[in-house]
């Protein structure tokens, strides 16, 4: 069974100018304090609001003026990336405070984590103006709505047909198949959320098996980051015990994840 189609394309249209509007104060506000403070929380939501906004970008780009898009989104990417470094190092202090296995080990992690935040500090680069919409005509509109509604269906329909033929079994030591999948996955939530009204979302079966499957594949793959982050600052005789707790912590995971694919898969059958 296909994902539902939609029936007014306007609606879509409004839809997504709306939710992108928010996007784009959301950012001015996290970009504001994310690339002043550094804090933890403000790099997660900075570039969570980031990833969203270029999937929006993306996906209604017709819309826009020139190479708006293209060169908003080269800047998002970039930001995403130079702050990568400190969020890997915020999800190993994290999981070092529920695991204090090693003496003085936190505080040579924190050490790396001002580096990084400073290093990160200098490569930043100041916030482009957001894309521009065209001028668009009464009939044009009408025709843009339709454009964006067949984008919209196509790619929840290509994303959701990846995750339904999907059997590789869970590797933990060879994690490249299901961390595309978990992108995958949260490419449709996003565009799944987009398509329904926030009313439909709050009892919404799809979104709820996308966020389980999401959330424990990115536990997994946020501790494949923590090793790497802690084995870099680790003595050798603690590094053994630490890759020993992460390991099974991370099969745990995916023992849960496989349940939430094997979840999603048939509630997608039966959407």
């Amino acid at each position: 069974m296909v994902e539902r189609a939609t029936v007014k394309p306007k609606l879509d249209i409004k839809r997504y100018a709306k939710r992108l509007k928010q996007l784009q104060l959301a950012l001015a506000a996290a970009g504001r304090v994310g690339c002043r403070r550094g804090t933890c929380e403000s790099i997660h939501r900075l570039r969570v609001i980031l990833r969203r906004v270029r999937l929006y970008l993306r996906l209604g780009r017709f819309l826009f003026k020139g190479d708006d898009v293209k060169n908003f989104n080269r800047w998002s990417k970039h930001t995403s990336d130079v702050l990568g470094p400190v969020r890997d190092r915020d999800m190993a202090l994290a999981w070092l405070r529920e695991h204090p296995v090693a003496q003085g080990l936190t505080l040579r992690v924190q050490a790396q984590r001002r580096q990084s935040w400073e290093a990160a500090r200098k490569r930043l680069k100041d916030m482009p103006a957001f894309p521009t919409v065209k001028n668009w005509k009464h009939g044009d509109q009408s025709k843009a709505g339709k454009k964006l509604s067949k984008r919209l269906s196509r790619s929840i329909q290509m994303a959701r047909e990846v995750v339904i033929v999907y059997k590789e079994p869970f590797d933990p030591h060879h994690s490249e198949g299901w961390h595309k999948l978990r992108r995958v996955v949260r490419r449709w939530r996003y565009l799944h959320e987009l398509q329904r009204s926030k009313q439909e979302l709050k009892t919404d079966a799809i979104l709820s098996a996308q966020l389980a499957l999401q959330e424990q594949l990115g536990e997994a793959q946020n501790l494949n980051a923590v090793w790497l982050m802690v084995r870099a600052a680790a003595p050798e005789a603690s590094a053994g015990e630490i890759k020993v707790l992460l390991e099974q912590e991370r099969q745990d995971w995916l023992i849960k994840a496989q349940a939430a694919l094997t979840a999603l898969q048939r509630q997608t059958q039966i959407d």
